[in-house]
């Protein structure tokens, strides 16, 4: 059998129709990166939303059931940090404890990380746990 032979438009059409497919495929792989990288940025926000959320859950329980609640809110900033985390409380004010109304916010500051920093560590082992645990269901599932 004999091949055709191309003429120079049938050549250059071919050129088209593969530079078409080449910028299809891209924007394809563009559209399908798209959400991974959006979801990338607002999932660390939401994170810290997350972490804020839960630090001041704890400080609002403190002082509304907790020991604190019977002191005056402005007054009750030493006893709320205890009540908050005590490992985080001794760290930073052990030193140099507060006196009742006293407000200091580079402390109190260094505070906050140091529990937010707790509260991380905190729901990273319980999925590591829920992890593992789940991993056990399924082992003990696939032997039965």
């Amino acid at each position: 059998m004999a091949t055709p032979k191309l003429t120079p438009s049938a050549a250059g059409s071919n050129r088209s129709y593969a530079l078409l497919f080449v910028k299809i495929l891209l924007v394809l792989v563009i559209i399908l990166m798209l959400p991974k990288l959006v979801s990338g940025r607002s999932s660390r926000k939401t994170k810290k939303r997350r972490l804020s959320r839960e630090f001041f859950l704890k400080q609002r329980e403190c002082l509304q059931t907790g020991q604190c609640s019977v002191l005056i809110p402005e007054e009750a900033t030493p006893c709320v940090a205890e009540c908050i985390s005590k490992s985080c409380s001794d760290e930073i004010y052990s030193a140099n404890p507060l006196e009742l109304g006293e407000v200091d916010t580079m402390r109190e500051r260094e505070f906050v990380a140091c529990t937010k920093k707790e509260i991380r560590f905190e729901t990273r082992d319980r999925k590591s746990s829920r992890t593992t645990r789940q991993a056990t269901v399924d082992s003990i599932s696939e032997s039965l």
